[in-house]
């Protein structure tokens, strides 16, 4: 996974923050596309979902695991 692929969130991270909109923003992406944003060193990859709130894509955005997701569509 890199920077520009389009990947779908196939779940939520098994530990999340205890708040009610982290977990609701999490619960609204499952099943969901987003293209890759930024990768950490330690492989989480950053997703701009604020498409999901009802708000611009970049309002929101989450860090997910790599086991959360698979990459449908490579950048070039």
């Amino acid at each position: 996974m890199k920077t520009g692929d389009i990947v779908r969130i196939i779940a939520a991270p098994p530990i999340l923050p205890d708040d009610l909109e982290t977990r609701d923003v999490f619960a609204r992406c499952v099943g969901r596309t987003f293209p890759v944003i930024d990768i950490r060193d330690d492989g989480q990859a950053e997703l701009e979902v604020g498409a999901v709130m009802g708000v611009p894509a970049p309002m929101h955005s989450i860090w997910i695991e790599p086991e959360c997701v698979e990459v449908i569509g490579v950048a070039d």
